[in-house]
């Protein structure tokens, strides 16, 4: 070969592999950018979200602390009143039961005990309910991307459900109908993204009162995965760009038109496939499929498609 022909081509499959990489880099950054907006979106109905339990577990506490300064006034009080040992009569033991039934009814006691336990269960069930948001928030937007995890996908979208509830439960009813499914090796957290999106547009097309159905089913070795709602529905003329790179439907400042084509891409990444149904006025639905992968071949990187029965 010519070493100026040679030279050519060189140079072109370094710029084309150059083109690529910064094609990736750029990739990666809307990937990222959308994701970031996605969470600042919604991180106000986060800390909505984890301000309410707070608020009554912190009302409780300072309730309770109220009730013990009672308490200790009550057995400072009832201390003060047992008569020595010299002066015990049984006209005192009855003065004495009398007046504590006083005391009691002055510092309502019966009820403070009642109620403490009442407070002490729903400060509990609050810390727990923190848990549970700031737990799906961490899945949510856990670091580790660079690897897979075997997690079970009904997980992945009940962590996503309770990041997103604050900013559709005022107009939206969901219904789940999970199946029992197996674990599958995924980036939960990019799976994550795919639920949010695909819930937040529910939510937006829907204007009053709606529905959102989730529904998860196993078979042949696949998760498919439904998201329905009840909402306008998409015009037919749009559904072939849905999936496009800067399409939107929505107002302009209301969408990038990333949060689909991104999913998408993470969806094939994972070898699965996503489709939607829609009609104008009825509804939409998303339909997942992803394959079962039972481990992961650390040497190849390959992944191993289950065979589960």
């Amino acid at each position: 070969m010519h070493v100026g022909n040679f030279l050519s081509s060189y140079n072109a499959k370094h710029k084309i592999k150059q083109q690529y990489e910064e094609l990736k880099a750029t990739q990666g950054q809307l990937v990222h950018s959308e994701k970031m907006a996605s969470i600042g979106q919604l991180a106000a109905g986060v800390a909505h979200e984890i301000n309410n339990p707070l608020g009554y577990v912190n009302s409780n506490l300072n309730s309770l602390k109220e009730y013990l300064s009672d308490l200790k006034q009550f057995i400072d009080e009832l201390t003060a009143l047992i008569p020595t040992k010299s002066d015990h009569t049984s006209s005192d033991s009855e003065t004495l039961e009398k007046q504590v039934s006083q005391l009691k009814e002055k510092h309502d006691i019966d009820f403070i005990l009642t109620d403490t336990d009442e407070l002490i269960s729903e400060s509990i069930f609050g810390m727990k309910k923190v848990k549970k948001i700031v737990l799906g928030l961490k899945n949510f937007s856990h670091a580790g991307e660079g690897k897979k995890k075997k997690v079970n996908i009904n997980e992945c979208i009940e962590d996503t459900v309770r990041i997103v509830w604050n900013e559709i439960k005022y107009h939206c009813e969901i219904k789940k109908n999970y199946a029992e499914l197996p674990e599958t090796y995924c980036h939960p957290n990019q799976l994550n993204q795919v639920f949010m999106n695909l819930l937040i547009n529910a939510g937006h097309a829907i204007k009053q009162k709606g529905l959102i159905t989730i529904t998860t089913e196993f078979k042949d070795d696949h998760i498919y995965i439904q998201f329905r709602d009840n909402g306008s529905g998409i015009d037919e003329q749009h559904i072939s760009q849905l999936f496009n790179p800067f399409f939107t439907t929505k107002p302009v400042g209301q969408g990038t038109g990333l949060g689909l084509s991104i999913s998408y891409g993470i969806i094939e990444n994972h070898n699965g496939t996503i489709e939607v149904e829609s009609e104008s006025g009825k509804g939409t639905c998303f339909k997942i499929s992803l394959p079962i992968i039972s481990e992961l071949d650390e040497t190849s990187g390959q992944d191993k498609v289950a065979n589960v029965k």
